[in-house]
């Protein structure tokens, strides 16, 4: 399965065109973009982006898994607000209920 960090690096460069400049974005180093691309394409078994003299070009399979990859970066993002939001107990919906003739003693 691809890591999240691999798609996070595909849709950076995809957006900036560049490994560099994606290297740039993600506060990585070129190497490690290349080397999470490089995993990436073995693990679908094919190419991905197509190497330029002045960057990168995405292939019609690339294109294919960008956006797949900015559907689940954006479901991590919201499982990690979710569990956040949850240990912090903030949201949700607090629903209270109390018999009328447990409240009658109290009003009088």
């Amino acid at each position: 399965m691809a890591s999240l960090r691999a798609l996070e690096c595909l849709v950076a460069v995809a957006d900036s065109g560049s490994i560099t400049q994606a290297a740039l974005l993600l506060h990585s180093s070129q190497p490690a973009v290349s080397h999470q691309l490089a995993s990436l394409e073995r693990e679908t078994r094919t190419l991905l982006l197509r190497r330029e003299p002045r960057g990168v070009k995405l292939t019609p399979a690339g294109r294919a898994a960008v956006a797949d990859a900015r559907r689940a970066i954006e479901a991590a993002a919201s499982a990690v607000r979710s569990a956040r939001a949850a240990g912090q107990a903030a949201g949700g919906v607090l629903r209270l209920a109390c018999a009328q003739s447990l409240t009658v003693p109290l009003l009088a």
